[in-house]
């Protein structure tokens, strides 16, 4: 599924799963795109675009390949990464059960979950 052999590509068609495996490999200023937004599981198809460089649509904001491929912003890698940091601060074992449940959170509340909703991580 994933097409991490070329990193000078505009964009990398994966999974969440395969990204957050890889998520060292990804520049920090990429933004991550999928179809449904608030039903993101591990399993989802993603794409993960190099906004600086990819081909835009009229509005000057969405990415050509986002808008052909009927996505929509998730979150920027940045913020995949601040999440990653964020639960080996608290001592939250970095577990993809755990890491997309703090990201979850983190793009509906805008906020990292607190240590006691990360007990059950633990």
């Amino acid at each position: 599924m994933s097409n991490y052999r070329n990193h000078f590509m505009s964009h990398i068609k994966t999974t969440i799963g395969e990204l957050l495996e890889k998520l060292e490999q990804h520049n920090w200023r990429h933004s991550v795109y999928v179809n449904e937004p608030e039903d993101t599981s591990i399993h989802t198809v993603c794409f993960v675009i190099d906004t600086d460089s990819a081909e835009l649509e009229n509005d000057v904001f969405t990415p050509s390949i986002a808008a052909q491929n009927g996505l929509r912003e998730f979150l920027p890698v940045h913020d995949l990464q601040g999440v990653r940091e964020y639960l080996a601060n608290v001592g939250v074992s970095g577990t993809p059960e755990a890491e997309l449940f703090a990201i979850m959170h983190y793009f509906k509340w805008d906020t990292y979950p607190s240590e006691r909703e990360l007990a059950a991580y633990q």
